[in-house]
């Protein structure tokens, strides 16, 4: 590889970076159009890897592109919060179907241990962002061992649109319902029971827990 290559990639890696961290920080705010001219200044680089981190930006579904008017953030209005709640919930459902089929002893306790840990963290105002990275991590490695590479390529892709959506949308906590106990460690138990219908149960309980949207529209 060139040098000169090399920092084509490196540019466009940092052009990337840039406007994704502005993207889902709220700086960009959801419908903010995105020049490719505005973007190379916000980054102070070139138009070429800007253009190359709006594709990019593209196919991890946080920017629009259309004809006539080019790249815009996206909106995030109840119908694309719906729908990639909807997304995220057949994937998650079919990621721990397949592991109940398919898993060894070592995946297990790599498991346990993750949705212990999570489920002890102590949550509070200031370690939020810590917290849902934890999620995050326990979530993704059941994907990973599900051996579904697509699977784990639209759970990272999900988790930057949540990430917006938390710093953008807020929820009021529904009264009376408190974080179950062992709320993660439950899906690990299914897991293990082999029934692929308790096991996806258990997850669609767990990812309605979140209170985005009710059960019933799934």
């Amino acid at each position: 590889m060139t040098g000169e290559r090399k920092q084509f990639i490196t540019s466009a890696e940092q052009a990337y970076e840039i406007i994704c961290a502005k993207i889902i920080s709220g700086e960009l705010k959801p419908g903010e159009k995105l020049t490719r001219r505005q973007m190379a200044s916000v980054t102070g680089l070139s138009v070429i890897p800007v253009i190359e981190a709006l594709h990019r930006l593209e196919g991890e579904g946080l920017v629009i592109s259309e004809p006539h008017f080019g790249s815009r953030v996206i909106d995030l209005d109840e119908k694309m919060i719906i729908d990639r709640f909807a997304l995220r919930m057949a994937i998650e459902c079919q990621v721990i179907r397949n592991l109940t089929i398919k898993h060894n002893p070592r995946d297990i306790e790599q498991l346990r241990m993750l949705a212990k840990n999570l489920d002890l963290y102590k949550r509070d105002e200031d370690d939020q962002d810590e917290f849902w990275k934890y999620h995050f991590d326990f979530h993704i490695k059941l994907a990973q061992l599900s051996r579904v590479d697509s699977f784990v390529a639209e759970l990272k892709r999900l988790n930057l649109f949540d990430i917006l959506r938390r710093t953008i949308v807020t929820y009021t906590k529904v009264k009376g319902k408190e974080v179950p106990e062992r709320h993660h460690e439950k899906l690990i138990e299914a897991i293990e029971s082999g029934d692929r219908e308790l096991a996806e149960a258990t997850m669609r309980e767990h990812i309605n827990f979140s209170g985005l949207v009710r059960e019933e529209q799934f």
